[in-house]
């Protein structure tokens, strides 16, 4: 999954959802840093650090919170 790309975290999120039927721990880790001066967007449109490291992971657990709330107690 490529978290820069919405339409790729909602396909993998979709295939989360076709394969399992509850999700019992969402752990999101990623991150990117860059000592570039130049902004760098993604195909989306978004400043890259962010969309990688607050945007992507925020619409990837939005996508799946469902399934986390269903494995109750889960994290």
């Amino acid at each position: 999954m490529d978290l820069g790309n919405f339409e790729s975290v909602r396909d993998c999120a979709d295939k989360i959802k076709q394969k399992y039927a509850k999700i019992d721990i969402l752990i999101n880790n990623a991150g990117l840093t860059s000592f570039q001066k130049k902004l760098e967007t993604t195909s989306d449109g978004l400043e890259t650090h962010m969309a990688i490291n607050h945007l992507g992971p925020l619409l990837f657990t939005y996508l799946l919170i469902d399934m986390v709330k269903k494995a109750a107690p889960s994290r």
